[in-house]
């Protein structure tokens, strides 16, 4: 069986699970290709770079009232005016006619990852392949009609008229639109498809969507990188980096908190009452947030952030949405407790063993929490942390479990 995965990268958390996804199929021998809009890695096997200067959609009608030409020039007008706070909002559009790179024309299966920011062509796309299909959620957009987290809104279970994340822009229920060409376009083709989803929470949200909702529908966490994250002695890994072996360390790790949604404000205002004895580690993009913080700023050498995991006392995962957060993969491999809010796919990662849930949006409640972790280090034990994580995320398992999905569509 040849698979093709197509995702609009190969970093970031969507194109890291699904590079690891990829090589993981071919140590198993399965004939695995993968293509990306972006390419940033050139050691990984089987992998292409779509050149956009090779194939272009040839326009056609989509049967919503608009020929798709005006739909595409006039999407990213309806994002005008569109309120702050919100996470990414895309649209299923794209110049790109992947379904006749090689790569998808020669593949038995295609797997759909993050194929957002004009990647996948929905209309185009589903128009022309007739293969099997598994899509792999990494969050909302495949079945919202444009929002990546739809936060307390349900409306992509029935119809997503007057989208709150819309409101005040020319047309507040375009969303409803775009939903509608989804469904009409996946009804039209007649695709078999099914979904994966890492966390059992984005499941159901999907399982309860207008779009997907008649499809099957498989819970399978994202492979997690258990050759470079395991534990390691604490005081090594602080001598190692400079870290005061006297303190209690609180690690933050995000790419760019300024996104609101990482909730770096939660955690500065649950540290503005702690004594000093605790200190903040982050890494990457905070700003001085912490006053006497510790920052290494951006980390590219796993080998350095396995170190920085494993010289911490608990890490803490202040996010307001996420579905299956690779940071708190890569902690627990490590040994190291996690405190994070009870929100998302988040609670399914947590136990009694390995950390805590603090209520949602409630600083104080974040602060009581990593102070509890911290004043009862044998409640949460180093080697049985991650001991509970190399079994959890066991890439065989994860493996078997893709290949069960892929083999019941019955392709050569």
């Amino acid at each position: 069986m040849k698979i093709v995965h197509l995702s609009n990268n190969d970093i970031g958390g969507a194109g890291i699970a699904t590079v690891r996804l990829h090589k993981a199929l071919l140590a198993s021998g399965v004939a695995s290709t993968l293509l990306t809009k972006q390419k940033h890695s050139e050691d990984i096997p089987r992998h292409f770079q779509y050149d956009a200067r090779n194939s272009f959609i040839k326009r056609a009608f989509v049967k919503i009232g608009l020929q798709k030409d005006e739909l595409k020039e006039n999407a990213l007008s309806h994002l005008a005016g569109r309120p702050a706070g919100h996470e990414h909002f895309s649209f299923p559009f794209s110049e790109l006619d992947l379904a006749t790179h090689h790569a998808v024309k020669d593949a038995d299966l295609i797997h759909l990852h993050w194929v957002s920011d004009g990647f996948l062509d929905f209309p185009s796309f589903f128009g022309k392949i007739n293969k099997p299909v598994v899509w792999t959620l990494h969050d909302m957009n495949p079945f919202t009609g444009g929002c990546h987290h739809a936060d307390d809104c349900s409306r992509y279970k029935e119809n997503c008229i007057a989208c709150p994340q819309l409101k005040n822009t020319i047309d507040e229920n375009y969303a409803s639109e775009m939903q509608r060409l989804k469904m009409n376009t996946l009804s039209e083709a007649g695709i078999k498809m099914q979904i994966i989803s890492p966390s059992r929470w984005l499941m159901n949200c999907s399982a309860e969507s207008k779009i997907f909702g008649g499809m099957e529908h498989h819970a399978i966490p994202n492979l997690a990188d258990v050759s470079s994250f395991f534990s390691k002695d604490k005081d090594e890994c602080r001598k190692k980096l400079g870290i005061p072996p006297d303190k209690k360390i609180i690690l933050f790790v995000a790419k760019d908190s300024d996104n609101p949604r990482k909730g770096i404000q939660y955690l500065e205002a649950a540290m503005e009452k702690m004594s000093a004895e605790y200190v903040v580690c982050s890494v990457g993009k905070t700003k001085n947030a912490f006053p006497g913080a510790i920052n290494f700023d951006y980390v590219n050498d796993v080998a350095k952030l396995n170190e920085i995991y494993n010289a911490a006392d608990v890490f803490v995962l202040p996010s307001l949405a996420e579905n299956f957060p690779n940071t708190i993969c890569e902690a627990l491999l490590c040994g190291t407790p996690v405190v994070a809010f009870d929100t998302g796919g988040i609670p399914e990662l947590i136990s009694l063993i390995n950390g805590r849930l603090a209520e949602y949006k409630n600083a104080s409640s974040l602060r009581e929490q990593i102070k509890y972790v911290l004043s009862n280090p044998g409640e949460f034990r180093k080697e049985e942390i991650a001991v509970d994580a190399q079994q959890r995320f066991d890439p065989e398992k994860i493996v078997k479990a893709h290949m069960k999905v892929y083999e019941s569509f019955n392709v050569n």
